[in-house]
């Protein structure tokens, strides 16, 4: 068995952007999905339809705290992986993981401060 160097450690590829996005779906998107999903089910499991709209709307706001919470987790990430963040951006728009940089909703991701 060898030890792996620092230079072992720096010759590893980058992430690419397109996988990062990618996984930027699988840890943040499809749980939206399924929460929203699920307030909507338990909703649903009380037998009227308007408590199934108060179950979607209340997954929606759970959802929203999620994508806010994780989305930043997951910039940094990216990041910290090697991916391209300009690109990483780019593709993460076009596809429905992130928001426009200076959008409204963008604004809502909950960001850590840096520490000096």
């Amino acid at each position: 068995m060898t030890r792996r160097t620092q230079a072992d450690n720096s010759s590893k590829p980058a992430l690419t952007p397109e996988r990062a996005v990618l996984f930027g779906h699988l840890v943040v998107n499809l749980p939206v999905v399924g929460i929203i999903g699920s307030g909507y089910l338990l909703g649903y499991s009380r037998g009227n339809p308007i408590w199934a709209m108060i179950g979607m709307l209340l997954g929606m706001v759970l959802a929203w705290l999620w994508w806010s919470i994780s989305v930043p987790k997951w910039r940094e990430w990216a990041k910290r992986q090697g991916a391209d963040e300009a690109r990483t951006q780019f593709l993460g728009q076009r596809s429905g993981l992130v928001w426009p940089k200076a959008s409204v909703f963008e604004k809502t991701e909950f960001r850590t401060r840096k520490k000096p």
